[in-house]
């Protein structure tokens, strides 16, 4: 939780409070300790300070309205201090409302904070329109539909009445709980409305940046729908938004678009802090190299993976009609790498693609800095130090990316979906290896940051050699995929106890095995063969009815209704060359499928990164660059975030009839 900075409302309160005096015109006890506690608050010490307004909110002398802003302000000190349980207990025993303006507004909006300090920003906003009916009482619009009217979240609801401080307050809390939600539309609204109260060049500049990141995060059609009704200030910021996305391939026009916009804008908050940027980054477009080398190791263990890769990727450059590089291959070891990389640049390479090897990748990291932007095809787990990526960031697009198949995406979006369904209570069931281990604690880890519980964690016997791509898994049929599911569901402490009592007992005890009933989902990652045979114990166990929630792993890529039969009904996510159907890419699947045969291929989802490893070199500085920005590729929609690490927003399906289908989002 990110607690606001409050240095206005302390400064500004106190002097309400210091000319609030009792009936008579005498001060309240203590009145040179209103001063004091302004002062630890301002010097950090918001505990102390806490401490300093429950004692005056307890003096005999201190007239009712003093002493519930004093419960207040002890409350806003303990947030502060990281003691939300404290601030809870001194809001407690303030009255709702009372016809005191700032006590009435401050009280919901330490509410709100409360409610995202628990990330509950659903109750954030309700809060926030319970502020008093000459405040904003209504909520904002909901979204326009595709067939409905266009409605303009940006709407005036006649704030007068509430100090200024508080109203700038009131709609950071809103961003904030909107955002959240995911409702980024509304979240830049209430940036845009919290402009007015800003000042000085740094928090106006952060505020147009706010905006610009929430806006490149709405859906395309969303924008235009909103843009047709919206105030003149929000259609102004989503007509850039849409010119910055239909021109994002053509750095000439991305140019023209953007002066002639700022020729009819040019006191727009946009200008220069925005338009700038993205000039800068169509001139990094253009800016392209010329030749590129892919790294990748075509003999060897990989050597199958790196031909997907390598495949997908060559297709990609005989289909793109605006940019061919020279694009030269070098056959790579782990071991030697920094050898090859240097041979690439000295024969001309300005940008280089590769490695794929994790131990290839952590050789070439180690060897010292990076003279060319390098789209590494792994990741590792060590993220640079906190100022090397503001160092980073700062000089543009970053030296070393890394873009993989990542399992930590998909486990930290099992998460999400399963919490969005409604699901509390998981189990896990994953590989007992340094693959599996890692997932389940990506999974438990997201699980628990959003509320849910872990109920049990079990690991079934499997190789390294298992889990990677293409992996045969031949003997998998001999493992005993009972024992783990029975683990998991408690069944074999209750088959325990029974032969316990059988053993003590002169008379014959017939027992149906009791099973847990106290989860309501699964996380599961497995290898297909795996999963295809440890899904049908869960329903030879009674637990048919409770939801699977599978990583892409335990579908092959590969349709094959007779072989996954039995998975029916398991929910997986997936990347869009596996599930979507969408139009704008089925061209290069034809091609890879056509010259590859790569729809029977164990490796679909390699020709996939191949493909997009391509399309990025054109988007990087617009990633880099740009907040927020994203490119909707075939292994998902891919943001690049502090570590330098490409994230992949995915797509769910289910098996059914032994075929993958596509969830709605």
């Amino acid at each position: 939780m990110r607690y606001l900075p409050a240095a206005i409302l302390i400064l500004t309160l106190a002097a309400f409070i210091g000319g609030c005096g009792p009936p008579g015109g005498a001060r309240p006890d203590g009145g040179g300790s209103v001063r004091s506690a302004t002062r630890l608050a301002k010097a950090g010490k918001h505990a102390a300070a806490a401490d300093v307004y429950l004692r005056l909110a307890r003096s005999s002398r201190a007239a009712a309205d003093l002493r519930r802003l004093y419960h207040l302000r002890a409350a806003e000190a303990l947030l502060a201090a990281g003691q939300p349980e404290r601030a809870v207990q001194a809001i407690a025993v303030t009255e709702p409302v009372t016809g005191e303006a700032w006590g009435d507004a401050l009280r919901p909006l330490l509410l709100a904070r409360l409610a995202l300090h628990y990330d509950d920003p659903e109750r954030a906003l309700a809060v926030l329109r319970a502020l008093p009916a000459r405040a904003a009482a209504s909520p904002p619009p909901p979204l326009p539909s595709a067939s409905g009217t266009a409605a303009t979240p940006l709407d005036r609801d006649g704030e007068r009445g509430i100090p200024p401080p508080l109203l700038s307050e009131a709609q950071q809390l809103r961003a904030e709980a909107h955002e959240a939600l995911g409702q980024y539309l509304y979240a830049a609204v209430a940036r845009l409305r919290h402009r007015a109260y800003l000042s000085g060049a740094d928090a106006l500049r952060g505020n147009s940046e706010q905006i610009w990141r929430l806006l490149n995060q709405v859906d395309t059609a969303d924008l235009r729908r909103a843009g047709y009704s919206a105030s003149e200030t929000l259609d102004s910021w989503i007509e850039l938004t849409l010119l910055n996305r239909a021109w994002t391939d053509n750095p000439a026009a991305l140019q023209r678009s953007v002066a002639a916009w700022r020729a009819r804008h040019s006191a727009h908050p946009a200008v220069p802090t925005i338009t700038d940027k993205l000039l800068q980054i169509s001139r990094l477009y253009g800016d392209r190299p010329a030749q590129l080398a892919l790294l990748l190791p075509l003999t060897g263990p990989y050597e199958k993976a790196a031909e997907a890769i390598r495949d997908g990727f060559l297709t990609s450059w005989y289909q793109s009609e605006e940019y061919r590089p020279t694009v030269k291959i070098y056959n790579t070891d782990a071991p030697d790498i920094r050898r090859v990389y240097d041979q690439a640049l000295a024969e001309g390479a300005r940008l280089v693609v590769g490695p794929l090897e994790k131990q290839a990748l952590d050789t070439l990291r180690q060897s010292g800095d990076l003279p060319v932007v390098t789209l590494a095809l792994n990741q590792t787990d060590d993220a640079p130090p906190p100022d090397a990526r503001e160092r980073r960031r700062a000089a543009g697009v970053p030296k070393l990316i890394q873009f993989g198949l990542s399992p930590e995406d998909e486990a930290e979006q099992a998460a999400a979906r399963a919490a969005a369904d409604g699901h509390v209570r998981a189990l896990i069931l994953t590989p007992d290896n340094h693959w599996g281990r890692r997932i389940a604690a990506i999974f438990s880890r997201e699980w628990e940051r959003g509320g849910g519980r872990v109920l049990d964690s079990v690991a079934f016997p499997i190789s390294e050699r298992d889990t990677a791509p293409g992996a045969a898994t031949a003997r998998v049929a001999r493992e005993n995929f009972a024992t783990p599911v029975k683990q998991l569901l408690n069944v074999d402490s209750s088959e325990s106890r029974v032969a316990g009592l059988r053993e003590i007992l002169p008379t014959k005890i017939f027992s149906d095995a009791r099973l847990r009933r106290d989860a309501d989902m699964i996380f599961l990652a497995a290898p297909p063969l795996y999963a295809r045979q440890l899904v049908p114990q869960f329903r030879f166990h009674k637990a048919g009815d409770i939801p699977i929630y599978a990583t892409s792993h335990v579908f092959s890529g590969v349709v094959n209704p007779a072989g996954d039969k039995d998975m029916n009904g398991v929910r997986f996510i997936d990347i869009p060359w596996i599930l979507s159907a969408a139009p704008v890419s089925a061209e290069i699947r034809r091609r890879v499928n056509r010259s590859w045969k790569a729809e029977q291929s164990p490796y679909r989802r390699l020709y996939a990164l191949g493909v997009d490893s391509f399309h990025l070199l054109s988007r990087l500085s617009r990633l880099a660059l740009q907040p927020g920005a994203s490119y909707a590729g075939e292994t998902g929609v891919l943001s690049l975030d502090d570590k330098g690490h490409i994230r992949r927003q995915l797509l769910w399906g289910a098996i059914r009839n032994g075929r993958p289908r596509l969830l709605p989002r």
